[in-house]
């Protein structure tokens, strides 16, 4: 039987009194609160547990993720109408993230690879299981063909590098406010296109931001809930 609370037809609508969406209730609210975003190696990764080899990134305070698909629009003569040639589709994100003494944004965005020796435990434990179960070591640079160096420790900073010729790979989990998985995504192939760091003589904190490209966007199946 119809709702009668919700618009199931034109001839139902009342915007006076009801609603428009039908399977909407409280709660089922995605926002940034339950939403994770974690750095990876560049692949979407195989893993045999629940959890993949991913580093979570706190403190983002903005993040961005836009997708175009190349269009070629195509007249003829005799005709008002046209016709539309798809092309490829191109990725690119941002984000912004708080500075503080610890792991930089781009640091952290590489996490999967060992640098200087000198990374927090929990990035060190990504390193380990990233290197022994995904066997990328035909794609890593060892410390000593880093050339110029990109940083010491967690201050990674410079995009110069031939560390940044590497790709990363990036994930979105977005969860409601009942705790319920709703979408995940992973970005492979990512590179850093710019980086920037916003320092003012009012503001109490230190902002830096990344502009990336990725290859594709591959959706990861999530539970639904039972």
């Amino acid at each position: 039987m119809p709702r009668s609370d919700v618009t199931t037809s034109i001839g139902s609508w009342d915007f006076h009194s009801i609603h428009v969406e039908e399977d909407l209730i409280a709660g089922e609210f995605i926002n940034a609160e339950s939403t994770l975003i974690c750095a990876g190696p560049p692949r979407l990764p195989q893993s045999t547990g629940d959890d993949p080899p991913v580093y979570p990134i706190g403190l983002v305070e903005n993040a961005g993720v836009s997708q175009s698909k190349q269009l070629q629009r195509v007249f003829e003569i005799g005709s008002a109408r046209s016709y539309f040639v798809p092309g490829r589709v191109v990725g690119s994100f941002s984000m912004g993230r708080v500075i503080f003494n610890g792991n930089s944004l781009m640091r952290v965005k590489y996490a999967w690879t060992v640098l200087d020796g000198a990374v927090s435990a929990d990035m060190a434990g990504l390193e380990a299981a990233t290197l022994a179960n995904l066997e990328l070591d035909d794609e890593l640079l060892s410390e000593e063909q880093l050339r110029p160096n990109p940083g010491y420790g967690g201050a990674v900073f410079n995009l110069g590098s031939n560390l940044f010729n590497q790709p990363y790979g990036m994930l979105f989990l977005l969860r409601d406010q009942t705790d319920l998985d709703w979408a995940e995504f992973y970005l492979e192939n990512c590179y850093i296109q710019g980086h920037q760091m916003s320092i003012s003589s009012g503001s109490v904190l230190l902002l830096e931001a990344c502009s990336s490209q990725f290859d594709q966007l591959v959706p990861v199946a999530v539970q639904e809930a039972s």
